[in-house]
């Protein structure tokens, strides 16, 4: 099962989805809270292992996307099927994996630029399922995904939900 971690905003999160064997580690860029790129770099600097995946916000255009990319170690997007339609032919999505956001917030993965001819394997966003791992394990999706939230101050933060769910599914 392939694991990716969204909306990652500290070395505590990247490290814990390295440690969990992730495939993927997400960034939300182009919100005003979104953390600046210096610090996803510097994130990426402390934590091997996981790729990549920008999170564009709706507003994120074409230009802001590229200079994203510009920068960062960039392995693939996760975007609205809309922003996909919108960027799928310029050349720098092509060595991309590209996954697509539905309107229930699954999210479907390719694993080239071209989500129609390589087919699509689905993620399973389990945020919400961490304290019933059984139903995750009963279902074997392809992925799924949890979302990392910011914590008051990084002492406190709390890694028992996780800890139960992965252990749970025999990552740990």
């Amino acid at each position: 099962m392939h694991i990716k971690f969204n909306n990652i905003r500290d070395l505590a999160d990247a490290r814990y989805a390295a440690a969990a064997m992730a495939e993927w580690v997400g960034f939300t860029v182009g919100k005003a809270d979104s953390i600046p790129v210096g610090k996803i770099q510097e994130i990426l600097g402390w934590c091997s292992g996981p790729k990549l995946v920008l999170e564009p916000d709706a507003s994120v255009t074409w230009d802001m996307l590229q200079a994203y990319l510009s920068v960062l170690p960039v392995d693939g997007i996760e975007c609205t099927e809309l922003q996909f339609e919108t960027w799928a032919k310029q050349p720098e999505m092509q060595s991309l994996s590209i996954i697509l956001l539905r309107e229930n917030s699954t999210g479907s993965i390719s694993h080239s630029a071209q989500p129609a001819a390589s087919g699509l394997q689905h993620i399973w966003n389990i945020t919400a399922l961490l304290s019933q791992p059984e139903k995750v394990t009963d279902q074997q999706p392809f992925g799924i995904s949890v979302d990392c939230t910011e914590s008051e101050e990084l002492i406190s933060k709390n890694f028992d939900t996780w800890n139960y769910f992965f252990e749970s599914i025999g990552v740990f």
